[in-house]
């Protein structure tokens, strides 16, 4: 006896597509917007490394939020110049304990409300860093980030007291930090802390980014998958 099929009972596979594509299109929603995340656009700048050097002058698209923290193209350390992997510039911030602290922002737009999304960035610990006024005496610190001016979570540098070699390639570590969004636009700032009075800790930054965090499968989309193995079966 041949079968006969009921459209209205059959899951077919163009259906299954349907149900799993909508989350799909659901959760790509919401993507930030974070404009020069590895610091390079500072309008125009004469290419000398251990020379260049922003002080309290924001990179594009980032503000200085706390003192006066500094982009260099090089900077100048013991044994040669600390660099990046990450185009040219890097920020760098100091903390003196809880007496000083550098820091930047960024206003983060396209956001969706309750969607939680990771911060990712490369950081690193300039120990022996040579600011010329200031030198690093091997303090350790990191970085404290913040949204909307609360904190969210602190993130320590590696601490290779080691004389850097110029590509200091040993140092850099990426750190992240996951928040829910409370709005469709919202500060990040990145705050340097360690240090104590009178030895400054000289944090690095570079290459942020933010991501949404993807969500795990629905129950509702793992019964669908189910249901339509059982009716490809039964077929």
């Amino acid at each position: 006896m041949k079968r006969r099929f009921s459209p209205s009972r059959t899951l077919t596979n163009s259906g299954l597509a349907l149900a799993i594509a909508l989350p799909a299109g659901i959760s790509s929603l919401g993507a930030a917007t974070l404009i020069n995340g590895s610091f390079e656009n500072f309008g125009t700048y004469v290419n000398t490394p251990g020379t260049d050097r922003m002080s309290g002058v924001a990179a594009n698209g980032w503000f200085v939020s706390t003192n006066t923290p500094d982009w260099f193209l090089g900077a100048p350390g013991p044994a040669g110049l600390w660099l990046t992997h990450w185009g040219d510039f890097f920020a760098v911030g100091a903390a003196q304990a809880s007496t000083y602290r550098e820091g930047l922002s960024q206003t983060v737009g396209s956001l969706s409300v309750g969607q939680t999304y990771i911060v990712k960035f490369q950081q690193a610990n300039g120990l022996l860093f040579d600011q010329g006024s200031h030198l690093g005496t091997g303090e350790v610190g990191g970085w404290e980030v913040l949204v909307d001016g609360v904190s969210v979570g602190m993130s320590a540098s590696a601490n290779d007291n080691t004389t850097p070699s110029p590509a200091f390639t040993s140092a850099w570590t990426e750190g992240s930090i996951t928040f829910e969004a409370s709005a469709t636009s919202q500060t990040i700032e990145f705050l340097a802390y360690g240090g104590s009075a009178g030895n400054p800790t000289f944090q690095f930054l570079d290459e942020v980014t933010i991501e949404i965090v993807p969500e795990p499968t629905s129950p509702l989309l793992a019964s669908l998958g189910g249901l339509f193995v059982l009716r490809r079966r039964r077929d």
